[in-house]
């Protein structure tokens, strides 16, 4: 297994999917990155591989070519991750700037309870926090 996958979904919003990117570096047990473009328009797709080549971190691009919609997006970006091995995978979105502990406080709670098959995380407003 190859652990923890976070995949993000991009549609004409290359800005904010690099953005989220940015912030995913400082993010704790992140082992691998999909992100995957739902037919964007040449010039966003262009963007985001470009801003994807200089991150410090490997990014998975799965690009679909058409847009497939959120669901079918998303779907995309899991059977990539399971193909890939992955043992979690966090469906993250764009407009996310998750907290450098996110990940592995939702890991530490999946591991502490057998029972359970999925975890969320809390989502706080950036232009209203509180």
């Amino acid at each position: 297994m190859v652990g923890n996958f976070i995949v993000l979904l991009n549609w004409n919003t290359s800005g904010v999917t690099l953005r989220c990117l940015r912030a995913l570096e400082q993010v704790a047990m992140r082992d691998r990155v999909v992100v995957v473009d739902n037919g964007s328009a040449v010039d966003d797709l262009e963007r985001l591989r470009r801003g994807v080549a200089l991150l410090p971190y490997p990014v998975d691009l799965v690009e679909t070519g058409w847009n497939l919609g959120f669901g079918g997006g998303c779907n995309v970006g899991v059977r990539y991750a399971l193909r890939q091995g992955a043992e979690h995978v966090w469906l993250l979105n764009n407009d996310a700037v998750p907290h450098p502990n996110a990940l592995q406080a939702m890991l530490r709670r999946m591991e502490g309870d057998a029972q359970l098959g999925a975890v969320g995380s809390v989502i706080h407003d950036l232009e209203r926090p509180g």
